[in-house]
């Protein structure tokens, strides 16, 4: 009998063993882990729960919120209630509630919950702050299994320079030095320090800055697109600069050859190189090299051509050439005043014409009288300044003591001056000079 006791303990024994490492896997596969947060430590904190809580709630009520010195509890705490270890936040509107909390804490892993370690606790039960799970979160921190929650700094007297021990925990300002500290500034040959540049350095061209350091462009200086502000241009993902980097009121020159599509200048375009145009619409060009127009050009009012005298067959006259070298006759009328004059001085005489014809190239003068000897009587007319004697004997064109006359023509120059010549006749004034016409 006792052995079968024996037996039948030895059995309850295993299946406790079996529940317990059943439990241990449980304990080990149904956990959750939250992550290092270290909480608030209040000393000598105790209270009991004002409501009763589930295992499975995430907030509790407790009877006082009240530490030992008469504030209220506040921020991250851990508490211990019964055998359960909880962590929560006290609310901010009553502190009596712990809200946002993680139950079942392990007793190793100061913020790991554990499912098999979640209880339900009756209305009364016994709330204190301990020393776990705050010291057990502090000793993995400290040991590196966690991490820590927010940057360590160093008090202000705290100094570390080259001195301090090769294993210390050093300070931005100390890894700062050292990491710039001896390094050369770059330059073309040498990897080294540079500094990035402002957008007013990059306007002026400035190389360095005031410490040494070659200045750099920074990417937010680097844009597709223009702005109100000193920028670099970069181009758009097809390659091309944005329009929006060009004044487009301003006046450009180009100097090379350039071709244009289906444009429309509204400011001076001056050409000085190569440019094709096919149909653009141009307020004022200005070409100062040799340009060809492959296709029909229309304008909408006369050109102005220069001054100058065309030399080849096929270059464009202007109004003036064509006037120049056509002859227009204009006739005068005997009656107008100065179309008449007489010379009886066997010389020659200046004859101003100005008040007759403007810019003539020639005059048509007809000459009458009556020679008295055919052979020595004689009449003409010159270009004015000419040394040829061009006067003509009656004889040839006429007899004495009767009618004589001869019409000629004769070149004018800027003055409209020509020169008469007639010889004393039976006609008191001599011969008779009369202008019929001109030409220009």
């Amino acid at each position: 009998m006792q052995n079968t006791n024996k037996g039948f303990i030895s059995i309850i024994l295993a299946i406790v063993v079996a529940a317990l490492v059943g439990g241990g896997i449980s304990y080990y596969y149904n956990t959750q882990k939250l992550g290092q947060k270290i909480p608030v430590v209040v000393a000598d904190f105790e209270t009991t729960l004002a409501s009763k809580i589930s295992s499975s709630a995430t907030s509790m009520e407790l009877t006082s919120a009240s530490t030992t010195a008469g504030s209220n509890l506040s921020g991250y705490l851990c508490f211990t209630i019964e055998t359960e270890y909880v962590c929560g936040t006290a609310s901010t509107t009553n502190p009596v509630y712990i809200e946002s909390m993680i139950r079942g804490i392990d007793p190793i892993d100061g913020d790991l919950e554990v499912a098999s370690l979640k209880e339900e606790h009756r209305r009364g039960s016994s709330v204190k702050i301990t020393n776990h799970p705050q010291l057990t979160i502090l000793t993995r921190i400290m040991s590196g299994d966690e991490t820590y929650p927010n940057a360590l700094t160093y008090d202000a007297s705290v100094v570390v320079n080259a001195a301090s021990a090769t294993n210390t925990i050093p300070n931005l300002q100390y890894v700062n030095t050292v990491a710039t500290s001896g390094a050369a500034f770059a330059n073309y040959d040498t990897t080294g320090i540079v500094r990035l540049a402002t957008s007013s350095q990059l306007t002026i061209g400035t190389a360095t800055s005031s410490a040494g350091e070659y200045l750099v462009v920074p990417s937010e200086l680097v844009h597709a697109s223009s702005s109100a502000k000193a920028l670099i241009p970069i181009s758009r993902t097809t390659g091309k600069i944005d329009q929006g980097w060009l004044d487009l009121t301003e006046s450009f020159t180009f100097t090379g050859a350039t071709a244009f599509a289906s444009s429309t200048f509204n400011k001076t375009l001056q050409v000085t190189g190569t440019s094709t145009f096919a149909t653009s619409t141009i307020t004022n060009l200005n070409v100062l090299a040799t340009s060809t127009l492959t296709g029909t050009t229309t304008f909408g009012a006369i050109p102005i051509l220069p001054s100058a005298t065309p030399t080849t067959d096929y270059q464009v006259t202007s109004k003036a050439y064509v006037d120049d070298k056509a002859l227009l006759y204009f006739e005068v009328n005997p009656a107008t005043a100065g179309a008449t004059t007489s010379n009886n001085s066997s010389g020659w005489v200046d004859w101003d014409l100005g008040s007759i014809i403007s810019s003539a190239k020639a005059v048509e003068i007809f000459i009458a009288g009556r020679p008295d000897n055919a052979a020595d009587d004689k009449a003409g007319v010159r270009y004015n300044g000419s040394s040829i004697s061009r006067m003509y004997p009656a004889d040839v064109f006429g007899t004495a003591g009767e009618g004589w006359n001869l019409t000629l023509i004769v070149p004018t120059n800027a003055t409209t001056v020509v020169e008469t010549y007639g010889t004393p006749t039976s006609w008191a004034e001599g011969y008779k000079f009369t202008v019929l016409g001109y030409w220009r």
